[in-house]
Order: structure tokens, then C-alpha cells, then sequence
């Protein structure tokens, strides 16, 4: 009988949680922290510190507020993210939680992998995260994991009668 393995506990996911709001960050926080697979690197208040943190973690996904009191961060992005490379298509991936309906179209424009609306709901934010982990068992897949360890087998050990045999 060959049993074949697979991959039943959710992948880590690095992050990053962006808002100049304390109590909006720690309603994300507390939202996130109700999957295990999410580890939070920072917590920033502002592009600046975004940014920063994203160079010092290099985290899988960043969740974004848009309306922030020192900018916007649709704006940042359209004129930051060529200049320097922090914030590209590859990782970190964006996912923007905003109170705002109307900035949709144009955070799909800078390649943002999910728009939630706040207050965020928790079924929303499983959806997000999903996402996360699919492009990360593709990257996995591709090669491109920058050593993250694979949930696949790269090796099966066949016993028979006393001996084994590696097939790699």
C-alpha cells in the first residue's frame, strides 16, 4: 500500500501590519493572531516605518491602510516602488484593508494581491489569506522559495526484507 503524503499544516506566512491607527492595527492584530500560520515581523504607523521594516523582515505579505495621516499609501507606492525595488510585484505582497470602497480599482493597479474593507471580516481575511499561501506553494513549487523548506518529500525510503533502499 503506498501512502502518499501531503501538506496538512498551513505554510508560514511572514507580516506586516501598516495603519496609523493604534486600535485599528490592534484589531488586525487580533484578527490575525486567530491563524496560527501568521507570524507578524511589525507593526508600523507609517510608510516610513513600512518601508524600513519591509528591508529589515522581508515579509510575504504587508497589510496596508490607504488613508494615512502623513499620506497615502496608493500614492507612495505608484512613486516609491521603482525607485529602489522595496515594493514590487514579488514579495511582499500587499493586501490593502482600508475604510474606503472607492480606492479598489487603483490598489489592483499596483499589483495588490487582496482590497479588505474595514471593519474586516474574519471569513474576508481567511479568503486573503489563502492567497498568500497559494502564491507561496507556487514559489515553493518554482524553486523560488528562497529556502523556505518544502512540505513535499524529496526522498522515500523503501524497506523490504531487511533492506533499504533511498530513492532521492
Amino acid at each position: 500500500m503506498v501512502k502518499t503524503m501531503t501538506h496538512s499544516s498551513p505554510l508560514p506566512i511572514s507580516a506586516i501590519i501598516v495603519d496609523d491607527e493604534p486600535l485599528a492595527r490592534e484589531g488586525l492584530r487580533l484578527r490575525l493572531q486567530q491563524h496560527p500560520q501568521v507570524i507578524i515581523v511589525a507593526e508600523c504607523q507609517n510608510m516610513v516605518e513600512a518601508e524600513a521594516a519591509t528591508k529589515a523582515h522581508a515579509p510575504d505579505v504587508i497589510f496596508l491602510d490607504i488613508e494615512m495621516s502623513q499620506t497615502n499609501s496608493l500614492d507612495y507606492l505608484q512613486s516609491n516602488t521603482a525607485q529602489d525595488g522595496t515594493f514590487t510585484q514579488e514579495r511582499p505582497w500587499i493586501i490593502f484593508v482600508t475604510g474606503y470602497h472607492n480606492y479598489a480599482v487603483d490598489a489592483f493597479n499596483v499589483n495588490a494581491l487582496d482590497y479588505l474593507v474595514k471593519p474586516v471580516e474574519q471569513s474576508r481575511l481567511k479568503k486573503a489569506l489563502i492567497k498568500v499561501e497559494e502564491r507561496l506553494i507556487s514559489l515553493q513549487r518554482s524553486g523560488d522559495s528562497e529556502g523556505a523548506p518544502s512540505p513535499y518529500v524529496d526522498k522515500l525510503i523503501i524497506k523490504e526484507q531487511g533492506s533499504s533502499v533511498i530513492l532521492a
